[in-house]
């Protein structure tokens, strides 16, 4: 059975052959005779034909007819050629050609037509819709019209390369064209317009080499197809950002042999497929991160044969997936440390034939993975000879090129860190020593290839040839010796006895040493060696492992030790050093047998501070930001400090109002406010110097009243000051207006202290009206007003008459005694009819008593103001007012009154405070007030001054107490000798240096006073009023000991009459509806009792806390409850407040101002007798 399948099969396969050999036989039978046939295949080329054969058989599919004569085709030479799918027409002589030629080709997939001299396209797509391929390269067609391809429905490949297209124009490539591969190199296309291959959405693969491109436009591309891109050989000299963008799918990218020389950043951002990327033979001189980023999946670059000298540290942060890199003639320098740091997939780097001759230690570190390093024609001979691990952390290598690098010596640990090294090249190098046990880390190593004819063939070298001979590596190491003389030529493997009688090498006895300068320093940096070979020397110096071109280095040489040694000295001069001087230096000698490195010097150049950014005077609002800048530069680094007008107090700063950012220019005040005003200094220092700078901050603020205006009441008569205290910043103008209007000039009217002070002397009720004050500046304006009320003289008369009558009759109630015990103690007869007209008779005396006086008084002062002499001008207010940057100096003549205790010759008595011993305490009917025939020692407060000498003062009512001195022991005894006393008031300074008394350290406030002067001998015409301002302070000299006792004298006087009690109040009594006045004449009336037998009255508790002088219902101040004391007749009454009040004090008197309404002038009285203006504030 199976004999017969297998015959059967037999049989089959002959009847096929038949059959087969029959159709061959047919076919070769309807051949051309110019040409061959083979299955479906019509080979008619190189047949140097000059037209299309004839009778071409139907069954042929594919036609050659390249490389022949053909000039003309008819249109019917391939009619019947349904089956044709490929015609080859490349290299005839074509230079017209009908597309109808084509009409019967139906089947046509592949037409090639290159190499002819066609000058337009040749549209056969009409004729031919199954065209997949078209060729027309090597013609000269010059343009591709728009609607060309738009009948090729299926082609796929079309090359147009080395044709004389010179533009793409949008809409050449039509919509839906399934195109995959476009060829348009070496075309003379010298622009891409944007858009022009928009529509090739299919598109894989685009050439266009060999062109005239010079620009990519960004974002020209639209190919998402696009997987490579070449534009070798172009133009284009500049890469601009996102120029690629649009081409996500592009694995590779060809920019060959362009003249590129800029890379932007982000210039290949969006290919973030591509894999390979070739820029070979441009004009880039720096590898940055700023042109890499977005080349995540890259593998492959291709640098070679660019200018690159310089590789950021950073440079390849975006390239982590890069495997091979190609660096191979550029011109780097040096490879700095963490150069390939990002790199731990890279496998392959080539830095051949660069200029390297500096490789940083760790320079190679992160390359974990690298295999192949090709360093060969470089200059990094030092790194082998004079460097320790200089390819550390490269543990995967297997493979180092080290092929002429200059090479003369080999350090012991030159490749300590290549564990895996397995081949090692060392050709061409003229190494002359080996230290010991230089291969020894090398335990993988199976390739050694070293050639040098320069060996020192002295003891060192002994181990060699056993390692060569051990490790197998004799066959491709060609080492022979030079030294000594009688081995020159003989290889190291022959050599048997090694000496050590002599070393040719030179030996440095002087290292250049470490030195630091200024910017503009010439320094000089010195290295001396000594050598025994006859060998020249040659200096070199290095700069940060640089060698120094064109360095000024001056070189000798001496004979020493019997003409046998000879020395050497190299000097490299360093002038005018600057930034780029600084680094480290050394010195390398050489000579035929090898080089000898020094140790590294560091130079170090610092640079004086200068300013970048000097600091600008700043204005500033309140309540907004002020910004204060500085920078500088010097080397090293300045160091940046502030100042706020000389010291380091920065109330911004305390309050957390102040900003500074650590490596800002900048710091910011916010929320600015006045106090923070001043001059700020910016202090730049380094070790060169220092320098500084000044700027000024101010800040405008609106203007603001200190002091709300009052409404004013004053006495016909009076001067009357109204007060504007102005606060801003600048400071503000103060204006007047009465009534809307301005206020009159007249001598009787003043402004001072910068208008802000409104003197009305002799006040009319014509003055009474509207005052308002208008403050402003640049900011801004602000206005109050105040009622002046001027109050008729006969209504004050009448006012103080009975105010009088009822303060008589209040001390008999105080003292316990009413007018008739009174009466009856003068033994006048108490007969109950007489007694009604005995109390009318009292009360009409005193009530004329009173008048008297006032009448006297009120004559008294007249006088006084019609002979005084008012000057005005600026004032100079105390420091503690807001604004009170004002002055006002006047000077009184000096009335030259001596002191009553000098006239008599009176010596001071104990110090402390004086009591005075009188009689009897009377009351103003000249009465007993304690029945009795003891004195009453009443404790006063009294002036400094001797009687008609008295000052008053108008500043501030809330001057502190640290502003009261005690007396000294000589103004007590002027006090106790006028009939009064003091605890203590005011010292100016003159009179503490006179006196030697006080403390040096006292400071006093400027005061404004209102000086009565008289005359020794009551000339009418000598009282004056005077107004002076005086600011006291320490002075410098000595207390005045040198002069004479009258000139002492003198000067006393002159600086007492400028003392004054602080701000005095002319104090009226309450009316009867303020204090119980029954209830205060008992208290008073028992503290009389109970004390006396001291002969003392006694005061409430608080009331002795704080003062020492009883209470006296005519002497109440505004500004205090207790303010002065009982007059007498001996005693002159100063009235001025105190700062401190006990707590049971002010319950007395919650509302000082309520119970004494018109308490607002200034009364002062000298024996009863008034010697000083009442001033109204």
């Amino acid at each position: 059975m199976a004999a017969a399948l297998l015959s059967l099969l037999r049989w089959a396969f002959v009847v096929l052959a038949a059959l087969l050999s029959a159709g061959a036989d047919a076919q070769n039978s309807q051949c051309p005779t110019e040409c061959s046939c083979q299955g479906f295949l019509v080979d008619c080329s190189n047949r140097r034909l000059r037209h299309i054969p004839t009778r071409l058989p139907s069954w042929v599919q594919i036609l050659e007819l390249q490389s022949n004569q053909i000039s003309t085709i008819p249109e019917d030479a391939f009619s019947g050629l349904d089956n044709l799918q490929q015609l080859d027409l490349s290299n005839n002589q074509l230079r017209i050609l009908n597309a109808s030629v084509f009409r019967d080709l139906k089947g046509l997939r592949e037409l090639k037509i290159d190499h002819n001299h066609l000058t337009e396209f040749l549209n056969v797509g009409a004729f031919s819709p199954n065209l997949t391929v078209l060729s027309l390269q090597h013609n000269q067609i010059s343009s591709l019209p728009a609607g060309v391809l738009s009948n090729f429905t299926s082609l796929r490949q079309l090359y147009l390369s080395h044709n004389k297209i010179s533009s793409i124009l949008p809409g050449t490539f039509p919509s839906g064209l399934p195109l995959y591969t476009l060829d348009l190199n070496n075309n003379k296309i010298s622009g891409l317009t944007k858009g022009c291959f928009d529509n090739l959405t299919n598109l894989e693969t685009l050439r266009l080499n060999k062109n005239r491109i010079s620009r990519i436009p960004p974002k020209m591309f639209k190919l998402p197809s696009l997987k490579s891109l070449e534009l070798n050989r172009n133009r284009i000299k500049k890469i601009e950002g996102l120029s690629f963008h649009g081409l996500e799918s592009l694995q590779v990218l060809r920019l060959r042999r362009n003249h590129i020389s800029t890379l932007m950043d982000g210039s290949f951002w969006g290919l973030s497929n591509i894999q390979h990327l070739q820029m070979d033979g441009n004009n880039l001189t720096s590898i940055t991160k700023g042109w890499l980023y977005g080349l995540s999946k890259l593998q492959q670059l291709t640098l070679s044969r660019n200018a690159i000298r310089n590789i950021e540290s950073e440079g390849w942060e975006f390239c982590q997936e890069l495997w091979h890199l190609d660096l191979s003639h550029n011109q780097l320098i040096a490879i700095e440390n963490g150069a390939f740091s990002r790199l731990s997939k890279l496998q392959l780097l080539d830095l051949s034939n660069n200029k390297i001759c500096d490789i940083a230690e760790g320079a190679f570190h992160g390359l974990s993975s690298l295999q192949t390093l090709e360093l060969k024609s470089n200059e990094i001979s030092w790194a082998i000879e004079d460097m320790n691990g200089a390819f550390s952390g490269l543990r995967a290598l297997n493979k180092l090129n080290l092929d002429r690098n200059h090479i003369k010596s080999i350090a012991k640990r030159a490749f300590s860190g290549l564990d895996g090294l397995r081949k090692l090249d060392l050709t061409d190098n003229d190494i002359s020593s080996i230290q010991p046990d230089a291969f020894a880390g090398l335990k993988l190593l199976e390739e050694l290839r070293m050639n040098s004819s320069n060996l020192i063939c002295d003891c060192q070298l002994k181990w060699l040839p056993r390692f060569l001979k051990e490790s197998g590596f004799g066959n491709t190491v060609d080492a022979k010796c030079s030294h000594p003389e009688e081995l020159r030529g003989i290889n190291i493997l022959q050599v048997k006895d090694f000496t050590c009688d002599d070393q040719p090498k030179p030996t440095i006895t002087t290292h250049p040493k470490t030195t630091t300068a200024l910017r503009g320093d010439n320094v000089t940096l010195l290295c001396a060696v000594t050598s025994i070979a006859a060998s020249p020397m040659h200096f070199a110096w290095k700069h940060d492992n640089k060698v120094i071109d064109n360095a000024d280095i001056e070189n000798y040489a001496t004979m020493s030790d019997g003409n046998i040694v000879m020395e050497y000295t190299s000097i490299l001069k360093l002038w005018n050093v600057d930034d780029s001087t600084e680094g480290r230096y050394q010195c390398v000698i050489s000579n035929h047998f090898g080089p000898l490195y020094s140790n590294k010097a560091k130079l170090t150049v610092h640079v004086f501070p200068k300013f970048t950014n000097p600091p600008q005077d700043f204005t500033a609002r309140a309540d907004g930001t002020a910004k204060l800048q500085c920078a500088a530069i010097g080397q090293p680094a300045p160091q940046i400090a502030w100042q706020k007008d000389g010291g380091t107090d920065f109330p911004a700063a305390r309050e957390r109002r102040m900003h500074m950012m650590p490596e800002d220019d900048f710091f910011f005040i916010v929320k600015v406010k006045t106090s923070d005003m001043g001059v700020y200094t910016c202090t730049a220092t380094n070790d060169a110097g220092t320098i500084t700078a000044n700027a000024t901050l101010t800040v405008l603020e609106t203007p603001t009243f200190v002091r709300p205006l009052e409404d004013t009441e004053t006495m016909e008569g009076e001067t009357t000051v109204l007060e504007c205290l102005a606060a801003g910043s600048p400071q503000p103008s103060v204006s007047w207006k009465k009534d809307g209007d301005e206020v009159p000039k007249t001598n009787r009217h003043f402004l001072t202290a910068s208008n802000q002070l409104l003197i009305i002397m002799h006040t009319e009720p014509g003055d009474a009206g509207r005052y308002e004050c208008e403050m402003s500046n640049t900011v801004g304006t602000k206005r109050e007003s105040a009622s002046l009320t001027v109050v008729p003289v006969m209504v004050v008369i009448a006012k103080i008459l009975c105010g009088l009558l009822h303060a008589e009759f209040r001390v008999f109630l105080m003292q316990g005694v009413n007018p008739t015990q009174v009466l009856a103690s003068e033994g006048v007869a108490q007969e109950s009819t007489t007694t009604g007209i005995i109390i009318i008779s009292v009360v009409c005396c005193v009530v004329g008593t009173s008048l008297v006086w006032v009448i006297i008084i009120y004559r008294t002062r007249g006088n006084k103001e019609e002979y005084s002499q008012t000057n005005t001008d600026e004032t100079n207010l105390p420091p503690d007012m807001p604004g009170s940057n004002f002055r006002l100096s006047q000077e009184g003549v000096d009335g030259g009154v001596q002191d009553p205790a000098a006239q008599h010759g009176h010596q001071p008595p104990h110090p402390g405070p004086q009591r005075l011993q009188h009689p009897s305490a009377t009351n103003s009917l000249g009465r007993r007030v304690d029945g009795g025939n003891e004195a009453v020692s009443v404790e006063v407060p009294c002036s400094r001054y001797p009687p008609r000498l008295r000052s008053a003062a108008i500043f501030p009512s809330d001057a502190p107490e640290t502003q009261l001195s005690p007396l000294t022991q000589h103004e007590q005894a002027l006090a106790e000798h006028s009939g009064n006393s003091i605890t203590s008031i005011p010292l100016p300074e003159d009179v503490a240096n006179s006196q030697g008394d006080v403390n040096q350290n006292t400071t006093h406030s400027p005061l404004r006073t209102f000086r009565p002067i008289h005359s020794p001998n009551g000339d009418e015409n000598a009282p004056q009023l005077e107004k002076s301002v005086e600011r006291y302070h320490h002075p410098s000299g000595s207390s005045g000991s040198s002069s004479s006792p009258e000139e002492r004298r003198r000067h006393h006087h002159r600086s007492r009459d400028r003392l004054v009690p602080d701000l005095y109040h002319r104090a009226e009594p309450p009316g009867s509806d303020d204090m119980d006045v029954e209830s205060e004449a008992q208290t008073y009336s028992s503290s009389l009792s109970s004390n006396s037998s001291q002969g003392l009255p006694r005061f409430p508790k608080d009331v002795q806390s704080e003062f020492n002088p009883p209470p006296s219902p005519l002497t109440r101040s505004r500004s205090s409850p207790i303010a002065a004391v009982a007059p007498s007749h001996h005693s002159p009454v100063y009235r001025y407040p105190y700062q401190q009040h006990s707590s049971s004090s002010q319950s007395q008197y919650n509302n000082p101002t309520e119970a004494f309404p018109s308490s607002k002038s200034l009364i002062l009285t000298m024996n009863n007798h008034r010697i000083g203006r009442d001033v109204t504030l």
